[in-house]
């Protein structure tokens, strides 16, 4: 079948958003020459790497979705358009995504299941990164949203009975540390890297607490190794839904699931 010349994706622009819609693009590569996804500058670092080099990326500057949707129709009246979430109805409340990413696979008319149908290639700069801790058993702390919402991560390590001093504690947004601690210097190097230099670390940590958020995104498409992964969410119901087979999550992939613990977010 000969592909069509465009199509522009208008999807929400977080990263997790973003990169949950990864296996969605490949699909669309194989019925259009060009595939565009939208992305905010300061963002582009940590996405493109994800993707295939064949798909595109129109930097835009703010979340403005009428602005940007009115942009895109006037600019590219000659592409075929998908318009998600916010670009299908902007008065839309934040808790009415329900199944959350699969909806977004609903808008776009595809199966659902092709969600699950991705591997996140790891780089070598990820492979590099966790060659410099491989000797330590790892908690990766994920804890702050990019909305600014947080959670107490010694409580959760505390509700989980976890004797942190058997463990080196990686934070991407903050050192856990106090500067006299042995291990300060090194958890300080892991900090404000590239979303994509953590994935190794986090397939073979010895724990994943993650809130819901771009990491949470990207950890479900890992080959982790424990079954100690956690996420603490805003407000979707994933275990309801998220890793069900009929959604095609497949508990011989090599994907995890991870339980839900129960603890409320704080503005920062």
């Amino acid at each position: 079948m000969e592909k069509k010349d465009s199509l522009i994706i208008l999807n929400h622009l977080g990263v997790g958003d973003i990169i949950n819609l990864i296996s969605m693009a490949k699909h669309f590569l194989e019925k259009y020459k060009n595939v565009d996804l939208l992305c905010l500058k300061k963002v582009y670092k940590n996405i493109h790497c994800f993707f295939p080099k064949n798909i595109n990326f129109l930097i835009v500057k703010n979340r403005n979705y009428v602005g940007i949707r009115k942009w895109i129709d006037q600019k590219f009246k000659n592409s075929d358009k998908i318009y998600l979430g916010y670009f299908k109805n902007r008065k839309r409340k934040t808790n009415t995504f329900i199944d959350l990413p699969f909806i977004f696979y609903d808008e776009a008319n595809i199966n659902r299941n092709l969600f699950w149908n991705n591997k996140i290639l790891i780089n070598n700069t990820a492979h590099d990164i966790y060659e410099r801790i491989k000797e330590y058993n790892i908690i990766f702390i994920h804890n702050l949203t990019g909305c600014n919402m947080k959670f107490n991560y010694l409580s959760i390590l505390k509700k989980l009975n976890i004797e942190t001093d058997k463990y080196l504690l990686i934070n991407p947004n903050k050192n856990l540390y106090e500067k006299t601690n042995k291990k300060y210097l090194i958890a300080n190097t892991f900090i404000n890297l590239p979303i994509s230099n953590y994935t190794k670390i986090i397939e073979n940590a010895e724990y994943n607490i993650l809130v819901d958020s771009s990491f949470f995104c990207m950890a479900l498409q890992l080959n982790i190794k424990t079954d100690n992964n956690y996420f603490i969410s805003r407000c979707f119901d994933y275990e309801s839904y998220l890793w069900k087979e009929e959604n095609g999550f497949n508990e011989n992939s090599g994907k995890k699931i991870f339980k839900k613990i129960d603890i409320k977010l704080q503005s920062v």
